[in-house]
């Protein structure tokens, strides 16, 4: 069951102006709690419970892989995602990824601006408006066909490496039943318990890598979502190796390491090196890449400022103005 792009646009600036409060009053919460408790064990707790919400907020659709994935096609070549974290419908997405068992490259483009079609310093935008002819995301690049929006997407995918394949039953109700409507209309909610602009939402100055990165992980998983926000913000280029419940790239990632734990990064980069677990990662991630905060004190006046132009807040002579019934 889909949408027309036009639909799901609508959807979405139904649901900004709401969201735009609540984003900006939860982020005021969660920056006083790292201030007024400069507690690591609390950020972490913090980090890891509202990253969970996200995930059981979708009814943990991109936690298992569709049924008969075997049987379907693979991708002749890599697939391209232009996307960030922080955006709702290229969660949809990467949902389907896992879904369908698919790896593929990830070119983040996260925001600059309050406003989503600003290029200034982003690494991949120019890119993806170079490669669409037009700047919406998410969009995938797969050979030589361009899709927009989550519901074009999402459809090529299925009926290209999925067409003998069933959806999970978590999956089947978030994106083929009716329920898919209600979903549709909450899924930008769920940005809410990730405000922070580093939670890959906003660009952060970062080194260039010469390849991309490789992650081992899946959608469905808070941890996994922890570095990807990281990788997002950071615009880090990285090869998605999806390892859903019930991938076969389980049994080959067991026979290699002993092990199952995700996430899981190399960097061929630094001569391969390697490092699991999300904490271990994302500190890994700042030392070797990072290199300027997340909002430059000359960017934070325009989205406060961006920001606040969508919030109105009656002034005193609009109050005087008020008539009594």
């Amino acid at each position: 069951m889909w949408v027309s792009l036009s639909e799901e646009i609508i959807c979405e600036k139904m649901v900004l102006t709401l969201m735009t409060q609540l984003l900006v009053v939860w982020a005021g919460m969660l920056y006083s709690m790292i201030l007024i408790f400069p507690i690591p064990f609390i950020h972490r707790a913090v980090d890891v419970v509202t990253a969970y919400i996200v995930t059981a907020g979708r009814l943990f659709s991109g936690v298992f892989v569709a049924q008969g994935v075997k049987n379907c096609k693979r991708p002749k070549k890599t697939l391209k995602l232009y996307e960030y974290e922080a955006c709702g419908q290229c969660k949809k997405v990467r949902e389907t990824m896992t879904a369908l068992d698919l790896d593929v490259l990830i070119l983040p483009c996260p925001r600059e601006s309050w406003r989503d079609n600003v290029i200034r310093a982003s690494r991949y935008r120019k890119d993806a408006l170079d490669a669409g002819k037009r700047l919406q995301f998410p969009m995938l690049v797969d050979d030589e066909s361009v899709y927009f929006g989550s519901n074009n997407i999402n459809a090529h995918l299925w009926k290209a490496y999925g067409d003998k394949a069933s959806p999970h039953i978590w999956d089947y109700i978030v994106h083929f039943s009716p329920v898919y409507y209600v979903a549709s209309l909450y899924l930008g909610f769920l940005t809410i318990f990730r405000p922070l602009p580093e939670m890959g939402m906003f660009r952060t100055p970062s080194d260039k890598p010469k390849k991309p990165l490789d992650l081992w992980g899946y959608e469905g998983d808070p941890f996994t979502k922890l570095v990807r926000e990281r990788l997002s913000t950071l615009e880090l280029p990285y090869i998605m190796h999806s390892m859903g419940k019930g991938s076969t790239k389980r049994d080959e990632f067991f026979q290699k390491h002993g092990h199952i734990e995700l996430p899981y990064l190399v960097d061929a980069n630094a001569g391969g090196a390697d490092c699991f677990g999300d904490e271990r990662i994302n500190d890994y991630l700042d030392r070797t890449y990072r290199m300027g905060l997340t909002l430059h004190p000359s960017l934070v006046k325009s989205v406060v400022s961006e920001a606040s132009s969508k919030i109105h807040i009656p002034s005193p002579s609009d109050i005087k103005n008020i008539k009594p019934e």
